[in-house]
């Protein structure tokens, strides 16, 4: 699907597949959260270039950095970094 004509947001059909390895949505035009893909087949996810927001769901924090957007790996940080500012005020 990377041919930058899909757009909405994540189908959430693709969270029942059973048996999905790869899903690359990369470069298309989806907004919104990703969806939390528990598939323990899925071996290779790539959602960026895409308008998506929100945190990375935990089924998917293993995989390599480079298949989310700026926005998503920013948002990592600074979540972890309130965490922590808000932990050393207490």
């Amino acid at each position: 699907m990377t041919i930058r004509r899909f757009a909405g947001s994540i189908p959430t059909s693709l969270i029942t597949l059973p048996k999905l390895l790869e899903l690359r949505l990369e470069d298309n035009h989806f907004y919104g959260q990703i969806p939390d893909f528990q598939q323990e087949s899925l071996n290779y996810f790539n959602v960026s270039g895409n308008g998506l927001e929100g945190p990375i769901p935990n089924s998917l924090s293993g995989m390599d950095s480079s298949s989310f957007s700026v926005v998503f790996i920013l948002h990592r940080v600074i979540r972890k970094w309130l965490l922590l500012t808000n932990s050393k005020e207490i």
